[in-house]
Protein backbone atom coordinates (compact mmCIF):
# COMPACT_ATOMS: atom_id res chain seq x y z
CA UNK A 1 0.00 0.00 0.00
CA UNK A 2 1.74 3.18 -1.18
CA UNK A 3 0.92 5.91 1.34
CA UNK A 4 1.68 9.61 1.46
CA UNK A 5 2.04 11.15 4.94
CA UNK A 6 1.62 14.88 5.61
CA UNK A 7 2.51 16.47 8.97
CA UNK A 8 2.16 20.27 9.31
CA UNK A 9 0.81 20.69 12.84
CA UNK A 10 3.71 22.80 14.13
CA UNK A 11 6.41 25.28 13.14
CA UNK A 12 8.29 22.50 11.33
CA UNK A 13 6.74 19.89 9.09
CA UNK A 14 7.49 16.78 7.05
CA UNK A 15 6.11 14.75 4.17
CA UNK A 16 6.86 11.08 3.62
CA UNK A 17 6.17 8.11 1.38
CA UNK A 18 5.57 4.71 2.95
CA UNK A 19 4.94 1.33 1.34
CA UNK A 20 3.41 -1.33 3.61
CA UNK A 21 5.25 -0.10 6.67
CA UNK A 22 8.55 0.62 4.91
CA UNK A 23 9.52 4.30 4.90
CA UNK A 24 10.77 5.14 1.41
CA UNK A 25 11.69 8.77 2.10
CA UNK A 26 10.87 11.67 4.39
CA UNK A 27 11.43 15.35 3.57
CA UNK A 28 11.64 18.27 5.99
CA UNK A 29 9.57 21.37 5.25
CA UNK A 30 10.41 24.93 6.25
CA UNK A 31 10.73 25.47 9.99
CA UNK A 32 8.46 28.50 9.68
CA UNK A 33 4.88 27.20 9.84
CA UNK A 34 3.66 30.24 7.92
CA UNK A 35 5.58 28.99 4.88
CA UNK A 36 3.96 25.54 4.73
CA UNK A 37 1.47 26.81 2.14
CA UNK A 38 4.33 27.94 -0.12
CA UNK A 39 6.57 24.89 0.17
CA UNK A 40 4.26 21.91 0.69
CA UNK A 41 3.21 21.32 -2.94
CA UNK A 42 6.78 21.73 -4.20
CA UNK A 43 8.11 19.25 -1.63
CA UNK A 44 5.38 16.71 -2.46
CA UNK A 45 6.32 16.98 -6.14
CA UNK A 46 10.00 16.54 -5.30
CA UNK A 47 9.23 13.53 -3.09
CA UNK A 48 7.29 11.77 -5.84
CA UNK A 49 9.90 12.55 -8.48
CA UNK A 50 12.77 11.30 -6.32
CA UNK A 51 10.96 8.02 -5.68
CA UNK A 52 9.84 7.64 -9.30
CA UNK A 53 6.20 7.63 -8.22
CA UNK A 54 3.28 9.37 -9.93
CA UNK A 55 0.54 10.86 -7.73
CA UNK A 56 -1.95 8.43 -9.31
CA UNK A 57 0.04 5.47 -7.93
CA UNK A 58 -0.46 6.62 -4.33
CA UNK A 59 -3.28 4.65 -2.74
CA UNK A 60 -3.69 6.56 0.54
CA UNK A 61 -2.93 10.02 1.87
CA UNK A 62 -2.73 10.33 5.66
CA UNK A 63 -2.64 13.74 7.32
CA UNK A 64 -2.10 15.02 10.85
CA UNK A 65 -5.38 16.61 12.04
CA UNK A 66 -4.30 18.17 15.33
CA UNK A 67 -4.26 19.54 17.84
CA UNK A 68 -1.62 22.05 16.81
CA UNK A 69 -1.10 25.22 14.80
CA UNK A 70 -4.33 26.59 13.32
CA UNK A 71 -2.59 27.66 10.10
CA UNK A 72 -0.41 24.57 9.76
CA UNK A 73 -3.28 22.12 10.26
CA UNK A 74 -5.50 24.00 7.82
CA UNK A 75 -2.80 23.96 5.12
CA UNK A 76 -2.02 20.25 5.57
CA UNK A 77 -5.63 19.10 5.59
CA UNK A 78 -6.63 21.19 2.56
CA UNK A 79 -3.64 19.78 0.70
CA UNK A 80 -4.51 16.18 1.66
CA UNK A 81 -8.16 16.58 0.70
CA UNK A 82 -7.24 18.17 -2.63
CA UNK A 83 -4.71 15.40 -3.33
CA UNK A 84 -7.28 12.71 -2.54
CA UNK A 85 -9.87 14.39 -4.76
CA UNK A 86 -7.45 14.81 -7.68
CA UNK A 87 -6.05 11.27 -7.57
CA UNK A 88 -9.01 9.30 -6.20
CA UNK A 89 -6.94 7.82 -3.37
CA UNK A 90 -8.15 7.06 0.16
CA UNK A 91 -7.97 9.74 2.86
CA UNK A 92 -7.13 9.18 6.54
CA UNK A 93 -6.92 11.67 9.41
CA UNK A 94 -4.45 10.93 12.23
CA UNK A 95 -4.51 12.52 15.68
CA UNK A 96 -1.25 14.43 16.20
CA UNK A 97 -0.78 13.41 19.83
CA UNK A 98 -1.36 9.76 18.89
CA UNK A 99 1.41 10.07 16.29
CA UNK A 100 3.77 11.51 18.92
CA UNK A 101 2.98 8.66 21.30
CA UNK A 102 3.45 6.06 18.55
CA UNK A 103 6.99 7.30 17.95
CA UNK A 104 7.83 6.56 21.60
CA UNK A 105 7.87 2.85 20.77
CA UNK A 106 11.29 3.46 19.23
CA UNK A 107 12.84 4.65 22.51
CA UNK A 108 15.45 2.05 23.46
CA UNK A 109 16.17 3.64 26.86
CA UNK A 110 12.51 3.49 27.96
CA UNK A 111 11.00 0.50 26.16
CA UNK A 112 7.22 0.32 26.56
CA UNK A 113 5.91 -2.00 29.25
CA UNK A 114 2.28 -3.17 29.35
CA UNK A 115 0.21 -0.95 31.65
CA UNK A 116 2.72 1.90 31.66
CA UNK A 117 1.51 5.49 31.20
CA UNK A 118 2.78 8.13 28.77
CA UNK A 119 1.69 11.72 28.22
CA UNK A 120 2.24 13.60 24.95
CA UNK A 121 2.15 17.41 25.14
CA UNK A 122 1.98 20.24 22.63
CA UNK A 123 2.33 23.94 23.43
CA UNK A 124 -1.17 25.46 23.21
CA UNK A 125 0.20 28.94 24.05
CA UNK A 126 -1.67 31.29 26.43
CA UNK A 127 0.17 29.42 29.21
CA UNK A 128 -1.54 26.13 28.32
CA UNK A 129 -0.80 22.68 26.90
CA UNK A 130 -2.66 20.19 24.75
CA UNK A 131 -2.27 16.88 26.60
CA UNK A 132 -2.89 13.33 25.42
CA UNK A 133 -2.72 10.43 27.90
CA UNK A 134 -1.76 6.94 26.73
CA UNK A 135 -1.36 3.47 28.22
CA UNK A 136 0.87 0.73 26.83
CA UNK A 137 -1.22 -2.21 25.61
CA UNK A 138 -0.20 -5.87 26.01
CA UNK A 139 1.00 -5.74 22.37
CA UNK A 140 3.38 -2.86 23.13
CA UNK A 141 1.32 -0.12 21.45
CA UNK A 142 0.45 3.21 23.06
CA UNK A 143 -3.35 3.54 23.12
CA UNK A 144 -5.39 6.56 24.31
CA UNK A 145 -6.20 6.36 28.01
CA UNK A 146 -8.29 9.55 28.34
CA UNK A 147 -9.76 12.29 26.13
CA UNK A 148 -7.32 14.94 24.91
CA UNK A 149 -7.48 17.97 27.20
CA UNK A 150 -6.14 21.49 27.66
CA UNK A 151 -4.41 22.29 30.96
CA UNK A 152 -2.37 25.22 32.26
CA UNK A 153 1.39 24.86 32.54
CA UNK A 154 1.19 25.49 36.29
CA UNK A 155 -1.45 22.82 36.84
CA UNK A 156 0.45 20.31 34.76
CA UNK A 157 3.75 20.84 36.61
CA UNK A 158 2.05 20.66 40.02
CA UNK A 159 0.40 17.32 39.32
CA UNK A 160 3.27 15.41 37.65
CA UNK A 161 5.29 12.66 39.30
CA UNK A 162 9.00 12.00 38.55
CA UNK A 163 7.95 8.62 37.13
CA UNK A 164 5.64 10.20 34.53
CA UNK A 165 6.89 9.52 31.01
CA UNK A 166 6.58 12.67 28.94
CA UNK A 167 7.12 13.41 25.25
CA UNK A 168 6.10 15.96 22.63
CA UNK A 169 7.19 19.47 21.57
CA UNK A 170 5.49 20.91 24.67
CA UNK A 171 8.26 19.41 26.82
CA UNK A 172 10.55 22.28 25.83
CA UNK A 173 7.96 24.79 27.04
CA UNK A 174 7.60 22.95 30.37
CA UNK A 175 11.34 22.80 30.93
CA UNK A 176 11.65 26.55 30.35
CA UNK A 177 9.23 27.15 33.23
CA UNK A 178 11.30 25.22 35.79
CA UNK A 179 13.58 27.23 38.12
CA UNK A 180 17.31 26.88 37.27
CA UNK A 181 18.71 23.70 38.77
CA UNK A 182 15.29 22.42 39.87
CA UNK A 183 14.69 18.68 39.38
CA UNK A 184 12.25 17.78 36.64
CA UNK A 185 8.92 16.45 37.98
CA UNK A 186 8.72 14.04 35.06
CA UNK A 187 10.85 11.68 32.95
CA UNK A 188 11.32 12.91 29.39
CA UNK A 189 11.86 10.70 26.38
CA UNK A 190 14.71 11.63 23.98
CA UNK A 191 14.22 14.96 22.19
CA UNK A 192 14.50 13.26 18.79
CA UNK A 193 11.08 11.67 19.49
CA UNK A 194 9.23 14.80 20.58
CA UNK A 195 8.01 16.08 17.22
CA UNK A 196 5.37 14.32 15.10
CA UNK A 197 6.71 12.92 11.82
CA UNK A 198 5.03 12.34 8.47
CA UNK A 199 6.55 8.84 8.40
CA UNK A 200 4.62 7.96 11.58
CA UNK A 201 1.46 9.59 10.17
CA UNK A 202 1.84 7.41 7.05
CA UNK A 203 2.32 4.12 8.91
CA UNK A 204 -0.59 4.89 11.26
CA UNK A 205 -2.61 5.75 8.17
CA UNK A 206 -1.95 2.31 6.71
CA UNK A 207 -3.16 0.70 9.93
CA UNK A 208 -6.30 2.87 9.83
CA UNK A 209 -7.04 1.76 6.26
CA UNK A 210 -6.77 -1.90 7.28
CA UNK A 211 -9.32 -1.21 10.04
CA UNK A 212 -11.57 0.53 7.52
CA UNK A 213 -11.20 3.81 9.39
CA UNK A 214 -11.31 6.20 6.41
CA UNK A 215 -12.07 9.92 6.45
CA UNK A 216 -14.73 11.65 4.40
CA UNK A 217 -13.13 13.73 1.66
CA UNK A 218 -15.65 16.55 2.06
CA UNK A 219 -15.82 16.85 5.82
CA UNK A 220 -12.45 15.94 7.41
CA UNK A 221 -12.03 18.72 10.01
CA UNK A 222 -8.96 19.95 11.90
CA UNK A 223 -9.02 19.10 15.61
CA UNK A 224 -8.32 22.56 17.02
CA UNK A 225 -9.83 21.70 20.44
CA UNK A 226 -10.73 25.37 20.90
CA UNK A 227 -11.59 28.46 18.90
CA UNK A 228 -8.86 30.78 17.66
CA UNK A 229 -8.00 33.98 19.53
CA UNK A 230 -9.41 36.00 16.63
CA UNK A 231 -12.77 34.17 16.85
CA UNK A 232 -12.94 34.66 20.62
CA UNK A 233 -12.22 38.40 20.24
CA UNK A 234 -14.91 38.65 17.57
CA UNK A 235 -17.44 37.08 19.98
CA UNK A 236 -16.52 39.61 22.66
CA UNK A 237 -16.99 42.49 20.22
Amino acid sequence: MLTLGIETSGSSGTVALCDDGTILQEIELSRDGRRHARTLIAELKSLCQTQGVSPQQIQTVAVSVGPGSFTGLRVGIVCARTFAYATGCQLVGIDTLTAIAAAAIGDQEHPPVAGQHLEAVINAFRGELFVGSFRCSPTGDWVPDAPTRIVTLTEFLETRLPTTYLTGPGVETLQSKLPPGAPKPFTTLPECLWHPRASTIATLGESAVRRGDLADLWSLPPNYLRRSAAEEKADIR
